[in-house]
């Protein structure tokens, strides 16, 4: 109760900042709601003229909300998912393999990871855009990064609608605080979680000294920091925040 009762406080003041940054805001008391709210806005968005498709970055957050699910009953409406995996964790795109670590030549590894690249650049032009982010300042600073780059460019420019699902757990005092919890927190998890479900090999650090000590490890994902600080008048209907009272993702 003492949670619930202070993330209203906490959405409460994001809300009146969002509003002046022409960020649409949408306060959500669990998954399920977020769910509603967001499919609700995908139809909305469908009915008008010219948009027809929808693409996804790659997100804890929108995995535990069910939202794929919800999306794939819209009928008529062309979804690009690039970074889908197969129950055990590896990328859609290297196709049906033995459980375990990938194992395939190195040419044939970069040529399935260019395709990839592909169906990502593609999503940067979808009409709608949904992905999680890494932070949130009470200021309404949306804040997150990326290794490869293709969540935060979109997020700033491309899709004609994005929807931003933010969990109570990543709202931070201010801006400063925000792009901490990207190197610090965001960041070593998402290694951590990379290598333990998606057959990937991180070494980075992080993931063993608890903060960002600034690396330059080969294989550092902690690369395109990007701020959300809201919109210009003419796209004042692009963003849409939806805030969530749960802990969702790092």
């Amino acid at each position: 109760r003492e949670k619930a009762f202070y993330f209203k406080s906490q959405a409460s003041t994001i809300s009146k900042n969002c509003k002046s940054k022409n960020i649409n805001f949408y306060k959500c008391d669990d998954k399920k709601s977020a769910r509603k709210i967001i499919a609700d806005l995908v139809l909305k968005f469908k009915r008008k003229k010219g948009i027809t498709n929808l693409g996804y970055a790659d997100s804890v957050s929108l995995h535990q909300i069910e939202i794929f699910e919800e999306i794939e009953k819209i009928p008529d409406l062309d979804i690009n998912n690039p970074l889908k995996r197969w129950p055990d964790g590896k990328y859609e795109v290297f196709g049906s393999m033995p459980p375990g670590k990938l194992n395939l030549p190195v040419d044939e590894y970069y040529g399935l990871m260019g395709k990839l690249w592909d169906k990502m650049r593609e999503t940067m032009l979808a009409d709608i855009f949904i992905a999680g982010a890494n932070a949130l300042s009470i200021k309404g600073q949306i804040v997150s990064i990326d290794g490869t780059g293709n969540r935060v460019s979109a997020m700033a420019f491309g899709p004609s609608k994005i929807i931003i699902v933010v969990g109570r757990n990543k709202i931070t005092k201010d801006l400063q605080s925000a792009i901490s919890r990207n190197f610090d927190i965001a960041a070593p998890l998402t290694y951590l979680r990379h290598n333990e479900k998606h057959h990937n090999r991180h070494f980075n650090p992080c993931m063993n000294i608890g903060w960002c000590p600034d690396c330059r490890s080969p294989r550092r994902g902690c690369l395109n920091l990007v701020i959300i600080n809201g919109a210009t008048k003419i796209n004042k209907d692009r963003i849409h925040l939806v805030l969530v009272n749960e802990d969702l993702g790092y």
